[in-house]
């Protein structure tokens, strides 16, 4: 399987992954064959999927829908956070608006983009996983904001259609998104070069 740092978190009571899944650790899942190739699209589908890249393999695994995420999870031995859980971490449990603290977004903390000419802060894509440590959360979980939205296990809405993603991304936004408390929601079988994942374990 493939290697997975988990983190635990005192605020939400479980442990994360320490970073968003990558295309490796994806690719790990599939040719195991327990992840299925339709649940995610490749650079031949859009330009910013990054699997099919040779020189992304550290990079967070996007364009994956929120079934192949949860493929992935439970092959990991672990599953989808809910959105609460994720919010206690990335809020520190209420106390900051941001994963590392209060100071608005910038690429000092987080791999962003205003919808300008600085998405994924000038590269145009997504950056290799926990390239902006001083943006860590709380319990020291990279890119809790920021790189790829994350899906999340909870619903989004009450005829559940969509499922929940926390945040932001590396394309476009504006800083609200970024926010600890800020929720998006998709439905479940839309692959985005904008969204990935990362996985929990409950606590033993």
């Amino acid at each position: 399987r493939a290697p997975i740092e988990w983190v635990y978190s005192k605020p939400s009571g479980v442990s994360f992954a320490r970073s968003e899944t990558t295309v490796s650790q994806y690719r790990a899942c599939v040719e195991a064959g327990k992840c299925e190739s339709k649940h995610h699209q490749t650079k031949s589908d859009n330009k910013y999927c990054n699997w099919g890249y040779s020189d992304r393999d550290d990079h967070p695994m996007n364009c994956v829908d929120w079934y192949g995420a949860d493929q992935f999870c439970e092959w990991a031995g672990g599953r989808l956070p809910t959105e609460q859980e994720w919010e206690a971490e990335a809020g520190a449990g209420g106390s900051r608006q941001y994963p590392w603290g209060n100071q608005e977004v910038s690429c000092d903390f987080s791999v962003w983009g205003d919808g300008s000419n600085t998405d994924g802060c000038g590269k145009d894509h997504t950056w290799p996983v926990c390239s902006k440590r001083r943006g860590d959360s709380v319990s020291g979980l990279c890119d809790m904001a920021g790189n790829v939205w994350e899906w999340t296990s909870s619903w989004y809405d009450s005829d559940k259609k969509s499922r929940v993603l926390r945040g932001g991304s590396w394309r476009r936004g504006g800083p609200v998104g970024f926010r600890a408390s800020s929720r998006s929601g998709s439905t479940p079988a839309r692959r985005y070069y904008s969204g990935g994942f990362r996985c929990v374990v409950s606590s033993q």
